[in-house]
C-alpha cells in the first residue's frame, strides 16, 4: 500500500540510465528486504521513486522466472 497516495507517481524505466556495482551477494528475500529498506529510508523524500522501485524490482524478478513470496500470479486466459 502506498503511503503517499496523494502524490503523483512517475516512473520512466525505459529512459533511465542505470549504473550498478556488485558489492555482495544476497538471497532473494535479502535482496527484496534491502531494496524495501533503501526505498523507505534513502528515497523517503522522493515518493514516486520510493513507491515504484519495490514494484519494478518485483516485476522484473517475476518476468525472469523468480517466485516472490506473497505475490500470486494468475495466468491470463484468452
Amino acid at each position: 500500500m502506498f503511503q503517499n497516495t496523494n502524490a503523483e507517481l512517475e516512473s520512466t524505466v525505459e529512459d533511465a540510465i542505470w549504473g550498478s556495482v556488485v558489492s555482495e551477494q544476497f538471497s532473494l528475500s535479502e535482496l527484496l528486504d534491502a531494496i524495501d529498506t533503501f526505498s523507505e529510508t534513502t528515497l523517503a523524500k522522493y515518493p514516486s521513486d520510493a513507491n515504484t522501485l519495490p514494484f519494478i524490482v518485483r516485476q522484473a524478478l517475476l518476468n525472469h522466472g523468480f517466485g516472490i513470496d506473497g505475490v500470486v500470479e494468475y495466468p491470463a486466459i484468452w
